[in-house]
């Protein structure tokens, strides 16, 4: 009898160490990462924007009367002038005191081309003209992904004698995030330089002063590890009007700028030619890839002239 009970235990026993305890936990699943989302750029905004700027505005006075000689000013990165950028196509700059109008997508001048795109508006009697270069990889002269810029061309009309031109460039775009800023390596940005020159007409002086074009070659390029920005532009205007002076050239104008650990606003001065003046801005996208700056140089040799305009670039 003590022999059947001894072995009922040893086979209950032998049943426990069978496998009949708990379970061996099982792994733990390993969690799908997300994908990192694409930075938005100028052409993927899903909402309107408000965009701080740098800009630089010149003034040129047209008429007989001189009285009036050109002006310019520059206003700092995020200072005063912003950009409502409207997804849809609409436009206005805010901050200038000359109230311009804002530009809706209805504005759009044919012809535009895939480089620049002109809105007007010209309410009693005075004109307007907002022109954007073009973000995207269908500009043939810089795509650009992040940063961009305009001109807005503000005639006022005081007389049948006398008016006065107002030109302000305006660089804007997706400001560089500090921790997205490189703090290794010097590299160059291709760059294109934009705005406007006022001088004196000296071949039709009934006509008093004249505004240029600006164009020219532009070498920029940022030392990301000393925070130093370099710029040189050779610079040329050109008048386009029947019987104008043409293209003239300015000459060469460069400078340096810095920009410090806790903000990515550039600012730098600027001389050569016979014209000093400065230049402020920003980088921009998420890596600080692209730059846009607007610059104000001013001479009063041989007569009061006065330049104000953009330049951007990427790396």
């Amino acid at each position: 009898m003590r022999a059947i009970f001894v072995g009922a235990v040893c086979a209950v026993l032998a049943a426990c160490n069978s496998g009949g305890g708990t379970p061996a936990p099982s792994p733990t699943p390993t969690a799908t990462p997300s994908p990192t989302p694409t930075p938005a750029t100028l052409l993927t905004l899903t909402s309107d924007q408000v965009f701080a700027t740098a800009s630089a505005r010149v003034m040129n006075p047209y008429g007989p009367d001189f009285t009036y000689v050109p002006s310019s000013s520059l206003d700092s990165y995020g200072n005063t002038i912003t950009f409502n950028y409207g997804v849809t196509g609409n436009y206005a700059i805010n901050g200038d005191d000359t109230n311009p109008p804002a530009f809706p997508a209805s504005s759009l001048v044919a012809g535009s081309d895939p480089v620049f795109a002109s809105y007007n508006v010209s309410p009693t009697g005075d004109s307007n003209l907002l022109t954007l270069f073009r973000p995207g990889s269908a500009n043939t002269r810089l795509a650009l992904s992040y940063a961009s810029y305009g001109i807005l061309d503000d005639m006022r009309f005081f007389s049948s004698h006398y008016n006065r031109h107002y030109y302000r460039s305006f660089a804007y775009g997706l400001a560089a995030p500090l921790s997205g800023v490189p703090s290794t390596g010097n590299l160059a940005f291709a760059s294109s330089v934009d705005g406007y020159w006022a001088r004196l007409r000296t071949i039709d002086p009934i006509n008093g002063y004249i505004a240029l074009r600006l164009s020219g070659p532009v070498t920029m390029s940022v030392d990301y590890a000393a925070r130093t920005v370099s710029l040189s532009m050779q610079l040329s205007g050109t008048d386009n009007n029947a019987g104008g002076l043409g293209t003239v050239a300015l000459g060469t104008v460069q400078g340096t700028g810095n920009f410090s650990a806790t903000s990515n606003t550039i600012s730098g001065t600027l001389t050569g030619a016979g014209f000093t003046g400065s230049f402020s801005g920003s980088l921009f996208g998420p890596q600080a890839t692209e730059l846009g700056l607007a610059f104000r140089v001013t001479s009063t040799s041989p007569s009061q002239q006065d330049v104000a305009g953009v330049v951007v670039g990427k790396r």
